[in-house]
């Protein structure tokens, strides 16, 4: 039930996040010719904002893959050293026969 939790809850977060940067991609494309007032144009600002928001959210999309892959090499070398390294031992690979 929890591992469920954590799936809905990473494919909300996920949609979010892919909501927020299409919706600032068509915030810059839509007011690329506004009528520019001066220095302090708020649009301009507006579309600063934007740019730094979808930058941020790169640099994020980037570190998260690769934290994902790291522990995914990570936890397959894991699994490759408990195989070849660490075998179990049980009674059947001891060939011990349980008379009941």
């Amino acid at each position: 039930m929890v591992n469920l939790q954590n799936r809905v809850w990473l494919i909300i977060l996920t949609a979010c996040l892919a909501l927020t940067a299409v919706r600032a991609e068509i915030f810059i494309f839509t007011h690329l010719d506004h009528d520019h007032t001066g220095e302090t144009c708020p649009i301009c600002l507006q579309i600063e904002m934007a740019r730094c928001l979808l930058e941020k959210l790169g640099r994020v999309g980037s570190a998260a893959s690769l934290t994902f892959f790291a522990a995914d090499y990570v936890k397959t070398q894991v699994r490759f050293a408990e195989i070849f390294f660490f075998p179990t031992i049980t009674p059947v690979s001891l060939k011990i026969k349980i008379n009941s």
